[in-house]
């Protein structure tokens, strides 16, 4: 695990666990969380990796994977076991960023990492000051939601075929009915990756719903 102490160098009130997508690594958001430290001073970032596990979609090859894929299809079965396990571990996780002393964290993640992310605002009792979910999009919808008042962020391109934007949007429209507070953004002529006006939204993001409501931080 990867973690980004604050440049100010003092302890965060404010802590961002970001999880990366299907096949990578923490250190593969590294470069991009020291960019983002620049202008969050104040945030310590941290950054898991997933286990490696067999992927079904991939012919059972092994690589880092918060949760099983049997298909891409939106309306195939999915791991609930293996995203409720990686759940339980953002958990802890937040838990002990609460035990060290740090009164906010937020969740976030890229693709597979943002499916965590969402599942983790909707299923966790421990408090939670934003969620995150890039490219990504909601499994399932939680049989019982313990926190409606987490604000979320949604950002997607327009032209990705491995999470098809109209998933994502499915996905917004859901979490809005459930009565979340959801800001979801659109990106053109961004397949499934990241853009600079994307991670741009993603500071706004959590400077006016977080930072901003908390002005000690």
């Amino acid at each position: 695990m990867i973690v980004i102490q604050p440049k100010t160098g003092k302890l965060p009130k404010l802590s961002l666990i970001f999880l990366h997508g299907l096949g990578d690594t923490g250190h593969g958001w590294a470069p991009v969380m020291r960019m983002l430290a620049s202008v969050l001073p104040m945030v310590r970032f941290i950054l898991p990796t997933a286990d490696h596990l067999p992927v079904t979609m991939n012919n059972g090859f092994r690589m880092p994977a918060w949760y099983d894929i049997y298909s891409l299809d939106r309306n195939a079965e999915v791991d609930k076991a293996g995203m409720e396990k990686s759940v339980d571990l953002v958990k802890q996780i937040i838990k002990s960023e609460h035990s060290a002393g740090v009164e906010k964290v937020v969740v976030g993640g890229f693709s597979q990492g943002g499916v965590i992310s969402l599942l983790t605002a909707l299923n966790t009792s421990e408090h939670l000051a934003g969620a995150i979910c890039l490219s990504g999009y909601l499994p399932y919808k939680p049989e019982r939601t313990l926190a409606t008042h987490v604000p979320i962020f949604m950002g997607h391109g327009r032209d990705d075929q491995v999470v098809t934007f109209e998933y994502g949007k499915r996905s917004f429209e859901e979490l809005m009915k459930m009565g979340l507070t959801v800001t979801f953004k659109e990106y053109h002529n961004m397949g499934h990756s990241a853009s600079e006006q994307e991670l741009d939204d993603m500071v706004a993001f959590i400077r006016t719903f977080i930072i901003d409501d908390h002005a000690d931080l």
